[in-house]
């Protein structure tokens, strides 16, 4: 039957009502609905449209031949592929849950093309992947569910069969229901994130942006906390919930950086909508880090590059200015800011070289490395490129 629904889509899809309106967005809101009753009560919710907007709506949608099961399965296809008639996922699965109802094969063949046509109409935070969508489709049943029964319980309320205290316990119900699903939305999100390139995501319309980067930051957040955690504890399947997070923190941080590395690729929207939207340090995290980055603590040990051998200890190596007590820079003889530098007992730069957990010092990936090129001091020659002698090589 539901292989017949969506051949009757299709064909449908062919004719020329449905020609003349495939880029309206409301009017197709509108048909994916069962009738004019249905759309006129539930409509405005949805879509998050006011009163006017889903009366004209409505007469589109009546002007248009009116509404069908065939133009549901159509309007809910089509909505998808014009990249503007869903605003967010709970829109995907509030409209898939209202045609198909319980009927998981109907759900699945609306999610399918729902989840591939999305993302050719620069709508990847909708494409979370077929299996994402699926747990979606289920929790947005339970959610429905949960939502009926706080309607219930709050008529009885009104009408005095429902006590204060069990009214008070099917809020509390109700709120919890609503938490798991924001929660089965950001993870939507997320999911949506991970299964698409960078590129492809900030060539993307904004409002993918707007509804992807707080998700991902957030998600964020709570994976550093939990990684952070040292009785995190486990899940059912016996995995150290700190380790996962620790994993998901790389994953997302990953993502992060690989945004911020290609924002060059995406319009000055949606590089805007970034960096209002998207994981960002604060400045004090950000003084944190460079705090972090720039000194030895004074329990650390430092190596000599050279021999490997440890080095003496030193609190602080640093290349920031060195400031007085009001602030301002100290300077050299030459004018030059005076800066905290670790040195060895011979007076020279000490660089710090990274150790393993058993303190061994960890090889150069650059054996040939130098402070004095690194830092722009001095040029590094390059390898002559005519034997010696030769007066093509350069000077």
């Amino acid at each position: 039957m539901e292989q017949q629904k969506s051949l009757n889509a299709i064909n449908y899809a062919k004719t020329d009502q449905a020609q003349v309106g495939q880029h309206n967005d409301d009017m197709l809101r509108a048909q994916t609905f069962k009738n004019e009753t249905e759309a006129r009560a539930q409509m405005g919710q949805r879509f998050d449209m006011d009163t006017e907007a889903v009366d004209n709506a409505i007469q589109q949608a009546k002007v248009n031949g009116g509404f069908s099961a065939n133009k549901q399965v159509y309007a809910a296809r089509q909505l998808a592929k014009t990249g503007t008639g869903y605003n967010n996922l709970e829109q995907v699965h509030a409209t898939v849950a209202g045609i198909s109802g319980n009927n998981k094969a109907m759900a699945d063949s609306l999610i399918g093309s729902i989840n591939s046509d999305t993302k050719g109409a620069g709508r990847f935070d909708l494409a979370a992947g077929f299996g994402t969508h699926q747990g979606l489709y289920k929790a947005t049943l339970a959610h429905n569910q949960a939502e009926n029964a706080f309607s219930s319980a709050q008529a009885a309320h009104q009408s005095g069969q429902l006590s204060n205290a069990d009214f008070q316990v099917a809020t509390a119900n109700a709120q919890v229901a609503d938490a798991e699903y924001a929660e089965h939305i950001k993870q939507g999100y997320v999911s949506a994130v991970k299964g698409t390139g960078t590129i492809e995501m900030l060539r993307s319309k904004p409002i993918a942006q707007d509804n992807v980067m707080p998700a991902l930051s957030e998600a964020l957040y709570d994976a550093r906390n939990t990684a952070a955690n040292d009785h995190a504890g486990y899940n059912a399947e016996g995995q150290s919930l700190q380790l996962l997070a620790q994993e998901e923190a790389g994953r997302l941080s990953t993502v992060v950086e690989n945004y911020k590395q290609s924002t060059a690729y995406a319009s000055p929207q949606v590089a805007q909508k970034f960096d209002d939207n998207a994981y960002i340090p604060t400045t004090s995290e950000r003084r944190e880090v460079k705090q972090e980055s720039s000194m030895v603590s004074p329990n650390a040990v430092t190596y000599d590059r050279v021999t490997g051998q440890p080095s003496i200890q030193y609190e602080r190596r640093d290349s920031t200015p060195v400031y007085d007590t009001s602030g301002a820079v100290v300077r050299d003889a030459s004018g030059a800011p005076v800066r905290n530098i670790v040195r060895d007992a011979s007076g020279a730069p000490v660089r710090e070289v990274l150790v393993d957990r058993q303190g061994t010092p960890i090889p150069l990936a650059n054996p040939n490395y130098r402070e004095d090129v690194a830092n722009g001091v001095n040029e590094q020659s390059s390898r002559p490129l005519f034997p010696p002698g030769d007066p093509r090589n350069p000077s």
